[in-house]
C-alpha cells in the first residue's frame, strides 16, 4: 500500500518567495515506481509549479505538498520514465487526501505540460536514495 514513511519537514529558502529546502528526509513508499523514495535533506522544491493561466483555475494548496517534493525529486533524478513520474504524483496526492478531481487536473495539465519542467530539471549530484521492492538495483539518474 503506497503511504508516505515521513512527514514533510521543511523551510523557506532565504531571499526566495516560492522555494523551500527540506530539513529532514522525506520518504514515500510507491506502489506504482514498486519502490521506496527517500528525498534528502537539503533537496529544493517550488512545491506545485503551476502555469500563471491554469493557476486562474487551481490556485495552490497546501494539500498535498510531499506529492509535489516527491514528483519534483522524481523529475530531477529521472530515475523513472516521466509516465511513471506523473503517475507517481497522482498516486501520492491520492494519499494526502488530495480530491480526484484536483489530482486529474494536476496530472493532466502534466501530460500535457510537464515535458517543459522534465527537460528543465537536472541535478548533477543525486538528492535521493531509491530501493526497489524485489530488491533489483535502482535505475540510476538519467543525463
Amino acid at each position: 500500500m503506497a503511504k508516505f514513511l515521513t512527514q514533510l519537514v521543511c523551510s523557506p529558502v532565504p531571499g526566495s518567495d516560492d522555494l523551500w529546502i527540506l530539513t529532514d528526509d522525506l520518504v514515500y513508499q510507491s506502489d506504482v515506481l514498486k519502490a521506496t523514495v527517500t528525498v534528502k535533506k537539503g533537496f529544493i522544491t517550488d512545491f506545485y509549479s503551476i502555469p500563471w493561466p491554469a493557476s486562474m483555475f487551481l490556485p495552490k494548496s497546501e494539500q498535498g505538498d510531499e506529492a509535489a517534493v516527491i514528483h519534483d525529486n522524481l523529475y530531477t533524478q529521472k530515475r523513472f520514465t516521466r509516465a511513471l513520474c506523473d503517475k507517481a504524483i497522482a498516486e501520492a496526492m491520492g494519499v494526502c487526501g488530495v480530491s480526484w478531481i484536483r489530482r486529474s487536473l494536476i496530472y493532466d495539465g502534466l501530460k500535457i505540460g510537464g515535458w517543459y519542467g522534465w527537460n528543465k530539471k537536472s541535478k548533477p549530484e543525486p538528492m535521493d536514495e531509491v530501493v526497489m521492492e524485489d530488491g533489483s538495483p535502482a535505475p540510476p539518474p538519467r543525463p
